[in-house]
């Protein structure tokens, strides 16, 4: 599914990624930790074309090359993320964040569109049905018509990620989901996550702080420091590896 090779980044001096590779196979879910700073974000960045590498490396996706290619392109093959940093339309209701993501699969044109033709109706209709169907797999049914931005932080997850999904991904890159959750929203979000990727048959990549969700979830990890992949396993390789405990929580630490 997804294929990095030798990626390497840096910010002005700063090196940010350094000589990282992974391959990830169709329907699994995959982890990347690290502390702040590791570079975990960037990768996702480098992978959805925010920026390009500055060092070298490729990135293939289902066997094409994507490196370097616009976010709009990377997006229509098939690969969607979220953010560290929740970034919803906070005016707008759910059922229209929702539906502005799902627009981007419309093939209606802009004339069938200006005239109001059968077919843009059509279409409008099913876009709507579809925008629906994913707000109820997520529980979003009962604040549809409610401000995002007025949601708790939980629920604003759960509208960011059907955002994603309704463009009917491929890949789904999370980069810290469980952030600002509690306790029990996040053992929410960890069964969340397994029923996505089983119903939509998904390939998940995710970024997680939360150990509890990234051991119960992950089928591997891959953990970074500074920049640099230290280690790769099982989520018990990882809580057992002298490396991984004090890079990431300190020397003596148990995950």
């Amino acid at each position: 599914m997804l294929k990095i090779q030798n990626l390497t980044h840096s910010f002005e001096g700063l090196l940010a990624v350094n000589d990282f590779s992974i391959e990830i196979e169709d329907h699994k879910i995959i982890g990347l930790i690290g502390p702040n700073g590791a570079g975990k974000t960037t990768i996702f960045n480098l992978i959805t074309g925010v920026y390009p590498p500055s060092r070298g490396g490729h990135i293939f996706f289902q066997d094409q090359e994507i490196t370097g290619k616009k976010p709009h392109k990377i997006t229509s093959r098939g690969i969607v993320r979220t953010f560290q940093n929740i970034r919803l339309f906070n005016n707008m209701t759910v059922l229209q964040n929702i539906l502005v993501a799902r627009h981007f699969r419309m093939k209606t044109g802009i004339i069938a569109s200006v005239l109001r033709l059968p077919s843009f109706h059509r279409e409008e209709k099913e876009v709507e049905e579809k925008a629906r169907e994913y707000s109820n797999i997520f529980g979003l049914d009962d604040v549809l018509y409610d401000a995002a931005g007025s949601l708790p932080y939980g629920r604003q997850r759960r509208v960011e990620i059907a955002r994603a999904l309704v463009t009917e991904p491929k890949l789904l890159l999370l980069d810290e989901p469980a952030a600002g959750m509690n306790s029990a929203e996040a053992l929410q979000l960890l069964d969340l996550i397994h029923h996505i990727a089983d119903k939509f048959r998904l390939t998940i990549f995710l970024i997680e702080h939360q150990m509890p969700v990234v051991m119960g979830v992950a089928e591997r990890i891959h953990v970074l420091d500074f920049g640099s992949t230290i280690a790769v396993g099982t989520p018990k390789d990882i809580q057992n590896d002298p490396k991984v405990i004090e890079a990431y929580l300190g020397e003596g630490a148990k995950i």
